[in-house]
């Protein structure tokens, strides 16, 4: 019998990941800015800021099939013609 895969078990780690990665992104940033001369810091900020959550956006946009549900008859990540082939970053991954 395989393994099933509750999403609601990794929800928290999800959260705790989120909130680590927001307060890392901003320690850095702040350190960063604190070396460089003041008319670099507002650009600097603004424009890695600004990578972040287009990168963010981007995610989901990719792995939003997964959240909200697939389309089709070709919902199956394995098929080569499905659009969630290639987000099977492992083999062992069952979408």
């Amino acid at each position: 019998m395989g393994r099933v895969l509750y999403y609601h078990h990794y929800f928290p780690a999800l959260l705790f990941s989120s909130m680590l990665t927001a307060v890392i992104i901003d320690y850095l940033l702040g350190e960063l800015c604190s070396v460089l001369p003041s008319l670099v810091r507002a650009p600097l900020f603004h424009t890695v800021v600004g990578l972040v959550l287009a990168a963010a956006a981007y995610s989901f946009y990719i792995f939003s099939p997964l959240a909200y549900g697939m389309k089709g008859e070709n919902g199956q990540g394995k098929e080569t013609n499905s659009s969630l082939h290639s987000l099977l970053w492992i083999e062992s991954w069952e979408f």
